[in-house]
Formats: C-alpha cells, structure tokens, sequence
C-alpha cells in the first residue's frame, strides 16, 4: 500500500473538521432552536392531524393565532393561541371578538360548513385572560381538551410555534 500524500492527509483532516464542526451546529439548531413533535390526538383538525409531525420553533415569538405547543400538568398540548396577555375575549353567537374587535376563524371553516342552519359552533362566553398566560383552543372545538377546561397557560409553559408539518413526507406544509 503507498503512504498518502500530504496534500492528501491535509484534505482527510480538513474534511474530518468540516464535517464536525457540521454535526455540532445540526445538534445545536435540532435541541435549541426546532423540537419535532408527534401530533397526539384530534383537537386540532382538520389543522393538524393524529401521528403528524410538527416542527417546533422554540426562538419563536407567540403571536395570536399561533398554533403553540405547551406543557401543562405533565402533559405536552398543541393549540392556538386565541387570546394573549390581558386580552378580552368574547364568543358570541358564534363569532369570536378579541378586544371587541371581529375575527373570522377561516381555520374553522371545515366544521362550520358541517353544522346546521340552527346550530352553533361554540357557547357563548366572556373572559379577561390574565397577565403572563395564553388563553388557547383546539380547531376541532367539539372534540378539544382546552382553556374552556383547563383555564389559561403559563406563557412559560409554552414549547415554541409550530411552524411546519413534515411527516408524514406526503403531507409536508407549513401551519397555519
């Protein structure tokens, strides 16, 4: 066997060094910056569907009508963030108004075409959400463990915002 050159060796460390300082920078964005997270149930739909996975952006900052993930109780959830820090929310006759301002919901469109001419999407409801905390809700309202139960999050309870759904691979978009 011949003796590498020393062109060659400079080459192989130069590479060797590359390729580490590589994994160190992958590993640093994969545990600091964005966290997959494994979709685990139907409160989100059709947003988010069960086994998905949801890439999570820690640096993030939460805005209203983020879909966030947070922990609560030992429990890690993925809601939108309906209601931020002092805001007043009130759901009536199925309109939301944040602030007394309208908003349409367009991410509920799905299941509001699904009800009746008499039904309603949600109960009516008026709440102050309180300084430092998220007030959150599941898109599939009907079928969503929520701020209606749960109360109010800890803004420091939240993960990050989940930014983009990419497994299953056929079904890679970015959330909105």
């Amino acid at each position: 066997m011949s003796k590498l050159s020393r062109d060659t060796k400079y080459s192989i460390v130069k590479w060797f060094r590359l390729s580490v300082v590589a994994l160190i920078l992958c590993l640093i964005v994969r545990f600091l910056v964005f966290v997959p997270v494994t979709v685990d149930g139907y409160s989100m739909m059709p947003t988010l569907k069960m086994k998905e996975v949801v890439l999570v952006n820690r640096l993030s900052e939460v805005h209203r009508f983020d879909t966030i993930v947070f922990n609560v109780d030992k429990h890690q959830y993925v809601k939108r963030v309906i209601g931020m820090p002092g805001d007043h929310i009130v759901y009536k006759n199925d309109k939301l108004y944040v602030n007394g301002v309208l908003h349409k919901e367009s991410y509920l469109q799905a299941y509001r075409d699904k009800l009746n001419k008499n039904d309603t999407f949600m109960s009516d409801y008026d709440i102050t959400v309180d300084p430092n905390t998220y007030y959150v809700l599941g898109d599939n309202r009907d079928n969503s463990n929520d701020s209606r139960y749960f109360g109010t999050i800890p803004t420091d309870s939240a993960v990050g915002v989940a930014k983009y759904v990419y497994l299953p691979l056929n079904e890679m978009r970015v959330v909105k």
